[in-house]
């Protein structure tokens, strides 16, 4: 249901660019910040000379990660795998062989509200949808008789606010029709 997406955050209004720095034969994991969920997109800084390159690396499977023959290999990552636990974890595939930094996009917990003063760590454009969605919560103990109009409400909130919540980079296809 939609409510566990605002609850656990959307992508776009969680996610922030953060970085680790690491050192030469990492052969560990990197442990990111407590309040990492999962790393959407990540590349490898390298810095000589003043000079600063960002080198992809591809995401992998816990499976393909575990089936890798030698962990101990020290090159240039090109691979990583995030362990979803708390703290969580990124494992780089092969070992660092000098300095990098681990650059990323993540999808960050969303911050307890504390006192009632305090503001929610909701973007504004869901802030609609959380007051709809939580009197649809309520009802469902409170007031079962106004549940299904509630939950059509935070529907439509929630709807509102994922259409405006999206990447709208322009995207260019190009067929190839040569053989």
């Amino acid at each position: 249901m939609a409510w566990l997406y605002l609850l656990t955050g959307s992508a776009y209004d969680r996610a922030g660019a953060a970085e680790v720095t690491f050192r030469l034969g990492s052969r560990d994991y990197l442990t990111l910040p407590t309040d990492t969920v999962n790393v959407l997109s990540a590349v490898i800084r390298l810095t000589q000379q003043g000079q600063q390159t960002d080198i992809t690396v591809d995401r992998i499977s816990r499976e393909d990660y575990l089936e890798l023959p030698d962990k101990l290999t020290q090159a240039r990552p090109a691979q990583y795998y995030v362990q979803r636990a708390n703290p969580t974890k990124v494992f780089l595939y092969p070992a660092a062989d000098q300095p990098y930094t681990f650059v990323y996009y993540r999808i960050r917990r969303i911050q307890d509200a504390g006192g009632y003063t305090n503001t929610a760590d909701v973007n504004f454009r869901f802030l609609p949808c959380l007051v709809s969605g939580l009197a649809y919560m309520l009802s469902l103990k409170f007031a079962p008789e106004r549940t299904a109009g509630l939950k059509q409400l935070y529907e439509e909130d929630f709807q509102r606010a994922a259409l405006e919540d999206r990447d709208t980079a322009s995207i260019h296809l190009v067929p190839d029709f040569g053989g």
